[in-house]
């Protein structure tokens, strides 16, 4: 009886996992794609308002190179002009582009309509006070920028163990001026005026990146109406929609028809300004 009671336990055993497995209905597609009788996925986007957006230089220790070659190329500073790159205008939530940006009329702030304007043919400059969170002020200048010349990658800063950047490294003593002859000052030309005017206006401060980046990837989802979106700031605590630093999750849409969700996040994100004070970014140590 035992030994019966034991081979019908085995056998149960064997088959039960195959009959839980034919009880399961997989997505056999991602959520987006699926029908409108299929759960929606929820995306929640969280902007970063701290001061530290407002800085003209990325990483944090970037700072410490203002006044060098580094600060003013991409090489070294991941947030400065690039001639590699084509800087698109953001996109509206209607889904019509901003406009080109004058090259002797350039906005400090794109995204806001009483911005002061600078004339780039004559007074750029590669940060101020406030964008090198008091660091002092570029001279003012034509637009330029530096171009590398040498053979290290773009970027490549090492890291010690306690998060300081290692300044022993040819890379960084390359952006330091440490090593000479690797970068050379190239003055704006005509043929790409507009390509650094838009970068000035929609992308030279961490802020204005992050702002263009989300307007541009709302406008760019394949099927937006598959989609609930909400918006809050990573110094908001609320949960007010009434508050332009909240919007709650709700269905998205397409541009046309549109409805309150694609106009209220794009809308939510294009005023937010940095509004706390960052820690003292981590200097420079050599090991």
């Amino acid at each position: 009886m035992v030994r019966k009671s034991l081979r019908f336990l085995a056998v149960w055993l064997a088959v039960m996992p195959v009959a839980w497995a034919a009880n399961v209905d997989l997505a056999d597609k991602p959520l987006a794609s699926g029908t409108s009788g299929e759960v929606k996925p929820n995306v929640m986007i969280i902007f970063d308002d701290s001061g530290s957006m407002g800085w003209t230089h990325l990483p944090d220790h970037v700072r410490d190179l203002r006044g060098k070659v580094g600060y003013r190329s991409a090489q070294c500073n991941g947030i400065y002009y690039n001639p590699a790159i084509t800087y698109a205008p953001p996109v509206r939530a209607d889904g019509t582009s901003y406009p080109d940006v004058a090259f002797t009329s350039a906005p400090y702030d794109g995204f806001d309509p009483g911005s002061s304007r600078v004339n780039l043919s004559t007074s750029f400059r590669a940060y101020d006070n406030t964008t090198s969170y008091s660091g002092g002020t570029d001279s003012a200048q034509a637009a330029y920028y530096y171009v590398y010349s040498g053979t290290q990658p773009a970027m490549s800063y090492r890291y010690q163990a306690d998060g300081d950047v290692d300044t022993s490294t040819t890379f960084y003593k390359e952006c330091n001026e440490g090593i000479a002859g690797k970068f050379t000052k190239v003055t704006v030309g005509a043929a790409e005026r507009q390509n650094f005017a838009n970068w000035y206006s929609y992308y030279r401060i961490r802020v204005l990146t992050a702002k263009t980046a989300i307007g541009r990837a709302l406008a760019g989802i394949s099927e937006p109406s598959n989609y609930r979106i909400g918006f809050t700031t990573h110094s908001y605590t609320g949960t007010s929609s009434s508050s332009s630093s909240f919007q709650a999750i709700d269905d998205f849409c397409a541009a046309a028809p549109g409805c309150s969700r694609r106009t209220a996040s794009p809308s939510s994100a294009a005023a937010t300004r940095p509004r706390r004070a960052s820690p003292t970014p981590r200097r420079s140590r050599a090991r």
